[in-house]
């Protein structure tokens, strides 16, 4: 049985951000369990992107990823316009209005999702703290007096084999809104279904995004419009 401090359940960009956070200021021995592969970066942009603001931007570049990131490719965004289609409601504002308390010459940045998760691997797989395991699927967490014990999922084969438990201080549920560490340990959720539906796409426009995202707010829902590549001005992400 391999021994651990933290388990982290998920590889996403939550569970990798964390591990390379504590690697930062600790020397805590992690493991990361995930059985999604890592999608290598395409010519295809990814349909899920996220809004990187100055904050995150300094935590990637203390974690010493930004400069991967950046190296592919990233969208900055230095205006917001957002309105009411159906009334008189709206907002404007630009990097211009914060002046002095901003360090660069935009808001933010709009970032493939992949594009973040695979600088985040690519800097764990060197760490020799950390350590992964994506080839077994998980099949039951139990707690005991000061650790947790957890197992893997034994009648699906793999080519490696079966995977013995792992015993961890602590056990951090990075799996997502249906997390199967929040089921297993019984961790009571409030839910309530408002009916919403978003499509994500990318799209190319007839006229040039400039730098700015665009939000209207429609009898329908909300739909926005996210710059997502330098090189055309005219490839935007869009949520609805």
């Amino acid at each position: 049985m391999q021994k651990f401090d933290v388990l982290i359940v998920g590889a996403g960009i939550v569970g990798l951000t964390l591990a390379l956070a504590l690697r930062k200021t600790t020397d805590l021995k992690i493991a990361i369990a995930d059985t999604q592969p890592i999608k290598a970066v395409t010519p295809e942009p990814e349909v899920r992107v996220s809004a990187i603001n100055m904050a995150s931007q300094t935590l990637f570049e203390n974690l010493n990823i930004w400069s991967d990131i950046t190296e592919n490719r990233l969208q900055p965004y230095q205006k917001m316009h957002i309105w009411d289609k159906g009334g008189l409601g709206k907002l404007d504002f630009s990097f211009d209005d914060l002046g002095p308390f901003l360090q660069h010459e935009n808001l933010g940045w709009i970032i493939e999702n992949k594009v973040i998760r695979n600088a985040l691997w690519q800097k764990a797989q060197t760490d020799e703290g950390i350590s992964f395991f994506t080839d077994h699927k998980l099949a039951s967490i139990t707690e005991g007096d000061s650790e947790v014990f957890v197992s893997f999922d034994t009648s699906v084969e793999v080519s490696k084999g079966t995977q013995a438990p792992l015993m961890a201080k602590l056990v951090v549920g990075a799996d997502g809104a249906n997390s199967w560490v929040r089921k297993q340990i019984d961790t009571p959720m409030i839910t309530r279904d408002y009916d919403h539906h978003a499509i994500v796409a990318t799209i190319k426009c007839s006229q040039g995004h400039e730098n700015t995202a665009w939000q209207v707010f429609l009898p329908t829902g909300p739909l926005a419009f996210l710059p997502l590549f330098p090189q055309d001005n005219a490839t935007c992400s869009i949520v609805y």
